[in-house]
């Protein structure tokens, strides 16, 4: 499991970079999906994303983003607070890599994989975390269809320590799509299945969510995601913001 959290972690490891506010693209944003689709954030670009999250308890999520290469984006996802009844404090935080190694201009089609390890570095005893370290891997397909973007995603997680009563495998499969509205509003949907027997996980999730572009390097986001199922989670009203930050670039030698 270290093993895979290095190879995970290793894109981060540049070092003695600088932000740098300017050339900057819109911002590749990922939430407030379960998925990811197959962009990634332009090379060099460093984008956020953020928000509050309400439900049975609150939390409040955000993402940096930086793309790391051609079609590579590296990213660090955190809970920077989450409360619970049974006590609040932050989150777990996840770091991986997203590359989009194939796609096709004539069909519109084209297809990524990504890396993703958790962190435990939430409580677990106040009921904010697991307390396992996770990883898993995701196959991730786009295609248009009648005009619309469609995202298909499966992950296979591993939770926590391998072993027959300590571990887990967690399936993840999604269908997500767009579609424009009027003015700069835009609309997006998911259906999410999550299914882990041993964590006793089995529920199917709906989002449904507004963006509206309020500046060309900024998106705002507000939506509801409601679960069904024996262990479904209660629903969670979300509203958040995504934005380009700047460059993270290397100083030139002197």
């Amino acid at each position: 499991m270290r093993t895979l959290l290095l190879l995970a972690a290793l894109p981060l490891t540049a070092t003695a970079c600088t932000i740098v506010p300017h050339e900057l693209s819109p911002p590749t944003i990922q939430r407030p999906s379960i998925s990811s689709n197959t962009a990634t954030t332009v090379p060099g670009q460093v984008d956020f994303e953020g928000g509050i999250t309400g439900g049975d308890g609150w939390e409040v999520p955000a993402a940096l983003r930086w793309g790391s290469g051609p079609n590579i984006e590296t990213f660090l996802e955190f809970e920077a607070w989450r409360h619970r009844s049974t006590g609040e404090g932050v989150g777990d935080f996840a770091v991986g890599v997203r590359h989009r190694f194939a796609e096709d201009a004539e069909t519109g089609k084209s297809y990524a994989y990504q890396l993703r390890t958790k962190v435990p570095t939430a409580s677990a005893t106040k009921g904010l975390g697991s307390g396992d370290t996770d990883f898993d891997v995701a196959g991730i397909m786009d295609w248009t269809q009648g005009g619309r973007p469609y995202t298909a995603f499966y992950s296979l997680g591993l939770l926590g320590t391998p072993g027959p009563s300590t571990g887990d495998i967690k399936h993840t499969l999604a269908l997500a799509s767009a579609v424009e509205l009027e003015g700069s509003w835009d609309g997006a949907w998911e259906v999410a299945g999550l299914y882990a027997p041993n964590a006793s996980v089995s529920e199917i999730v709906v989002t449904l969510a507004g963006t509206y572009q309020v500046a060309p390097l900024a998106v705002f986001d507000v939506g509801v995601q409601v679960g069904i199922g024996g262990s479904a989670r209660d629903p969670l009203f979300f509203v958040g913001i995504g934005r380009a930050l700047g460059r993270l670039i290397a100083p030139t030698a002197r």
